[in-house]
């Protein structure tokens, strides 16, 4: 088996392009994942022969962007996120397995986190990116990728339309009323989408979210809308929100797991101890179990806990917490889920993402 010749490719925008560097590796079919750095956001592009698979931000929140678009229910995602902690499989074939969401659902959420992605870090002029290169990435078998350059030709056409667009569309807070000059018998396909989503009350950030279309497709189809006057502006002002009841479960929820978890793995351990003491007891001596894989299982459950709690907070709050004491002052984390065995925890809060580093204790 050859090594990848494109292994150490890194370097800076300024001189290589995004979209110059994609279509080197696509161009060569090679699989891994392009991460590209700016001004703190990180991006991550994985890549399967040559094809583009998903991306985001370097913690891809597939689950988060669903719930946005009320396509799935905070107890929907719960439920999958504890079952990815017993399975480890994808989040998206979990949620549809368990009827949360379509298969369609699923394809055009990671289409537009695909082109959104694009459409943003193609028109960075200063950062890094480096490429990792990897046999194979872990991607939904529902999904059917794009050939590259199909894609970077509309994520081009979008990027070169959107001053027209943002003329008309100059702010995601703005709210449009239907007009009685339009008939949704006129409409189809995605323009029918939006016109359905238009009440007077959502803003354009909320129609964006809900028809998974994207900042630009939304935008060009309410700018053509309001071009026609079939809408128009509202001065719609929103009444505070009342506070919701999903705390109290998420609260309850996470406690049960917190300790159902560890429950389970004593039980089975006792259980052992029992029936062959001579077998088990000597792997529970402190000198091994440091080394044992019941503290790294014990460890990636933890972990495990700590991203699916950072992921309901931002739901809730809208943004990271500004750290991981934050988890357990709002009730989501028990302040035990913090403490791994033999390591320190390092959370670091970037633009629309979080990076989360974990060294070795000193003896």
């Amino acid at each position: 088996m050859h090594e990848h010749p494109m292994a150490g490719l890194e370097g800076t925008i300024n001189e290589f392009s995004v979209a110059d560097v994609l279509q080197l590796i696509c161009q060569q079919q090679k699989s891994g994942v392009l991460t590209v750095e700016h001004k703190g956001q990180k991006e991550a592009i994985h890549i399967e022969e040559g094809k583009i698979v998903s991306a985001g931000p370097a913690k891809y929140r597939l689950g988060e962007m669903l719930v946005r678009a009320h396509k799935l229910t905070p107890e929907d995602l719960q439920r999958a996120l504890y079952k990815q902690e017993e399975t480890y499989e994808l989040l998206g074939e979990i949620l549809i397995k368990q009827g949360s969401i379509t298969t369609e659902c699923l394809v055009r959420a990671i289409n537009n986190q695909i082109y959104e992605t694009l459409y943003d870090v193609f028109q960075w002029k200063e950062g890094t990116y480096q490429f990792n290169p990897q046999l194979k990435n872990r991607t939904s078998s529902s999904f059917k990728p794009m050939n590259f350059q199909s894609m970077l030709l509309d994520v081009l056409r979008m990027i070169d339309e959107w001053p027209e667009v943002h003329s008309f569309i100059p702010s995601f807070d703005i709210r449009f009323q239907k007009n009685l000059t339009m008939h949704d018998e006129n409409l189809q396909g995605e323009a029918l989408l939006v016109h359905n989503l238009i009440n007077g009350t959502r803003t354009v950030q909320e129609i964006i979210d809900e028809s998974l279309l994207g900042r630009f497709n939304t935008c060009k189809i309410l700018s053509e809308f309001l071009q026609a006057a079939y809408i128009s502006k509202t001065s719609f002002t929103p009444v505070a929100p009342r506070k919701s009841r999903m705390g109290i479960y998420y609260k309850k929820v996470l406690a049960a797991c917190h300790y159902a978890l560890p429950t389970a793995i004593f039980l089975v351990l006792g259980a052992l101890v029992f029936s062959a003491p001579q077998n088990i007891l000597p792997i529970l001596s402190p000198g091994l179990i440091k080394q044992s894989y019941l503290t790294d299982y014990l460890n990636n459950a933890r972990l495990f806990r700590i991203d699916n709690a950072l992921e309901i907070y931002k739901i809730r709050h809208g943004a990271n917490p500004g750290s991981l004491q934050e988890l357990i002052t709002s009730g989501i984390l028990n302040p035990d889920d913090l403490i791994l065995q033999g390591e320190t925890i390092t959370y670091l809060p970037e633009h629309n993402s979080y990076d989360i580093k974990f060294e070795r204790r000193a003896k």
